[in-house]
């Protein structure tokens, strides 16, 4: 599988098919429960 990134899946979740990005996604069959915020930018610039 090839999911979006970023992405989190629940543990024991059955991917039948990719995730979007930026969601977090769990069950079975995997479904989206919600989305995630966009990352915020690291002011350091090096992690």
């Amino acid at each position: 599988m090839n999911d979006g990134k970023p992405v989190t899946i629940g543990a024991g979740s059955i991917m039948t098919r990719d995730a979007p990005p930026r969601v977090a996604a769990a069950g079975h069959p995997r479904r989206v429960i919600r989305r995630l915020h966009a990352e915020a930018p690291n002011p350091a610039g090096n992690l």
